[in-house]
C-alpha cells in the first residue's frame, strides 16, 4: 500500500512525541526527588507509572496497528470508529471522520 502523508502530519507527530517524552522525564525526576520522604519506593514507583502513562501515552499514537487504522481510513475515505484518545486526536489533525465507539448507537439510529 502507498499513501500520500502531508509532510505537517510527521512533523506534528515528531514534534508531540519529543515534548510527551520530556513531559515524562520531568515526571521520572519529580520522583527521584520525593525518594526522601516520608512515601515507600512502590508508592512512588506507582505514582510515577501513572503520571508517566498520563504524559507520555494519553492521546497519543502508541501502536502501529493505531497508525495502520488511520492510515487505511485516510485511504479509503473511511471513518473511523473508536474509543481510542490517540487515534481521535490524529484522526481530527489528518481530516479524518470519527465517531466514539461509546455513541456509535446514536449515529445508528
Amino acid at each position: 500500500m502507498e499513501l500520500m502523508l502531508p509532510s505537517q502530519f510527521l512533523h506534528d507527530y515528531v514534534v508531540e512525541v519529543r515534548e510527551r517524552l520530556n513531559k515524562g522525564l520531568r515526571e521520572a525526576e519529580k520522583a527521584v526527588g520525593r525518594t526522601g520522604g516520608k512515601e515507600t519506593s512502590e508508592e512512588i514507583i506507582s505514582d510515577l507509572r501513572d503520571k508517566y502513562r498520563i504524559a507520555v501515552r494519553k492521546g497519543l499514537l502508541d501502536s502501529k496497528e493505531d497508525l495502520d487504522v488511520l492510515l487505511l481510513a485516510k485511504e479509503l475515505g473511511a471513518t473511523v470508529i473508536a474509543k481510542d484518545e490517540g487515534i481521535r486526536e490524529w484522526a481530527e489533525k489528518w481530516g479524518i471522520r470519527f465517531i466514539d465507539s461509546r455513541n456509535f448507537a446514536k449515529h445508528l439510529k
